[in-house]
């Protein structure tokens, strides 16, 4: 009995042991003493790991977050071009993905179709390496990357190039955020020549496609369908340009229900080459068939017929396409860039 007493007794004690361990471990750790200096957070709620903001410049890209900070944007070009002040608003916007990169185009007038963007004054940029997806803030005066920028007026002949190889006197920035578009330039020209240059415009709108077949009435333009593929046939004493919304259609049985076909002499061909137009009136026996109707010039309203090949590479498989059809209302207007089959 007394050795059953002895045994609970030291079961008791250590049971005690333990729990006074235990409540001893529970305890919060001790708060250091507070710096009487300290200022208090006036934002309890920030994320610790958030990157702090450079006080003189808010608006500093995160390099490792090229999608901030968004552009503001307000539709506008605008120049001071020496003595000449120029502001408008962005009628038409373009972009366009090539293999060899991204071209974004802004004119100050609502074009019929691409080709017609060197009609109006309009801001051209091609960046080489990049897709219509990207966002990326490009330095003008000192980017490795390859890239292009034609501002022009061709109503007062003015115009200016600045590309990776031309842009001494040249700085600024051209950015790009999820198809918003921000372009400063200032251009010094040397001293005893050339006129300075202030340019700026910025863009936040949609962008149409290069690829496009219109009817166009007087003022309204209304789509037809969007070119995909392109087949020329030069065979024979008349070749033939077919234009199809089908993509791949790279025979002629293929083309058999291709939206536009243009005939022409054969010898048309070489002047298509130097990019200068073929039409209706230095080619009579040209025609014009859209959706299964031939049409030709003089015949019923039809005023004249061209078509022009403004980019010709037979290497690359790949071409520019001008295409229109006058009639007294209007007509159609067609462009298409992209790649081509020939049978010769």
């Amino acid at each position: 009995m007394r050795r059953l007493f002895s045994i609970l007794t030291s079961l008791m004690v250590v049971l005690t042991t333990v729990a006074f361990v235990a409540c001893t471990n529970d305890e919060p750790a001790p708060v250091p003493d507070k710096d009487p200096n300290e200022q208090p957070d006036e934002n309890p709620d920030k994320d610790p790991d958030e990157k702090p903001e450079d006080p003189e410049n808010p608006d500093t890209p995160d390099p490792e977050n090229p999608e901030a900070p968004d552009l503001e944007a307000d539709n506008t070009l605008r120049y001071d071009w020496t003595d000449i002040s120029f502001e408008r608003t962005v009628g038409s916007a373009f972009m366009e993905e090539t293999p060899e990169g991204v071209i974004y185009t802004l004119c100050v007038d609502d074009v019929k179709t691409y080709v017609s963007y060197e009609d109006t004054i309009f801001l051209l940029v091609e960046v080489a390496g990049r897709s219509v997806s990207d966002s990326f803030d490009l330095d003008i005066a000192t980017t490795d990357e390859t890239f292009r920028l034609w501002l022009c007026d061709p109503i007062r002949g003015m115009g200016l190039v600045v590309d990776s190889e031309r842009r001494t006197g040249c700085s600024g920035m051209f950015r790009v955020r999820r198809g918003v578009i921000v372009c400063d330039l200032s251009y010094d020209a040397p001293s005893g020549g050339g006129d300075d240059i202030e340019f700026c415009v910025s863009y936040d709108g949609s962008y149409r496609a290069v690829n496009e077949c219109y009817d166009i009435v007087y003022d309204e333009r209304e789509s037809l369908f969007v070119p995909r593929s392109v087949l020329l046939d030069n065979r024979g004493d008349e070749f033939k340009i077919y234009v199809s919304s089908r993509e791949n259609a790279v025979t002629v049985e293929a083309m058999s229900d291709a939206e536009v076909i243009v005939t022409y002499p054969a010898d048309g061909w070489a002047t298509l080459l130097k990019g200068n137009f073929v039409s209706g009136s230095s080619h009579p026996a040209m025609s014009f068939t859209l959706e299964g109707k031939r049409y030709l010039k003089g015949k019923g309203d039809i005023l004249g017929m061209n078509c022009q090949l403004p980019m010709y590479d037979a290497a690359t498989g790949r071409l520019r396409l001008n295409a229109n059809l006058y009639n007294e209302r209007g007509g159609v207007a067609l462009y298409y860039s992209g790649s081509f089959t020939i049978l010769e």
